[in-house]
């Protein structure tokens, strides 16, 4: 009965005094810091269920607390999100959002954009929200921020712009240009409308969201307020535009 007791206390506690008081059989006994920690000790040696079931009570308060964060983090951000007219957007008619955030020398989000296009070219539900990011580094800030110019200048174009940034491997900005020239767009314009104040601001605005969502990495795909994060399938993504569709009925 000790155990437990000590146990319970030492694993509901965020801090611990000198002296702990513990009541057991109606007594109370008084142990020092160190006489706590030695019993602490051999209560785990002898009995590891109650160890097992402190460590699993702590993680579930852990994930319920990361999930309130989340929930309040998406509702304070919610029309940024959603409704951020600066944001390039394909299918602006469909009736599921669906925001990606990407960095374009991420190999996640390459291995992503099949996914995605398969979504673009079979269901028309999903209206698809843009969010360039750059996480890994300058050389992702410089590709971005051309994708960027190209949604302002060019805004039919980006979409097709973004799936061959994406699934060209070992993408840089030399490589991201010479792509963009396959577009009947002035490489000039294009390059003086990237590295605009405009569009720095507008990227900064992309990771300052990124970071304030909590999201810790790329692809981050939120379908309707259902965050996927990484990679998600196809079948995966369907799932989720039915689920978000049964639940605004």
């Amino acid at each position: 009965m000790m155990k437990k007791l000590i146990i319970g206390i030492a694993l509901s506690m965020t801090s611990i005094s000198t002296n702990v008081l513990a009541e057991t059989e109606n007594k109370q006994v008084s142990l020092t810091q160190t006489q706590f920690n030695e019993y602490l000790a051999q209560a785990f040696i002898e009995e590891p269920e109650l160890l097992k079931n402190g460590l699993l009570r702590l993680q579930q308060f852990v994930d319920n607390k990361a999930k309130s964060t989340a929930k309040d983090a998406l509702k304070a951000n919610f029309k940024q999100l959603f409704e951020n007219e600066s944001d390039p957007v394909l299918n602006a008619n469909g009736s599921v959002p669906v925001v990606e955030f990407f960095d374009y020398r991420c190999g996640a989000c390459k291995a992503f954009a099949p996914e995605l296009k398969q979504l673009i070219d079979n269901d028309k539900r999903a209206k698809i929200i843009y969010k360039d990011v750059s996480i890994l580094g300058p050389e992702s800030a410089k590709i971005a921020k051309l994708a960027i110019g190209m949604s302002i200048i060019k805004p039919n174009a980006y979409p097709a712009y973004q799936h061959e940034l994406m699934v060209t491997k070992g993408i840089n900005y030399d490589q991201a240009l010479k792509l963009a020239s396959l577009l009947d767009v002035d490489l000039a314009e294009l390059e003086k409308t990237a590295n605009s104040p405009d569009v720095q601001q507008k990227l900064n605005q992309n990771n300052k969201l990124f970071r304030d969502l909590g999201l810790r990495g790329t692809p981050s795909i939120y379908v309707g307020e259902k965050l996927h994060p990484g990679v998600v399938a196809y079948n995966s993504l369907l799932s989720s535009i039915n689920e978000y569709q049964e639940k605004v009925k």
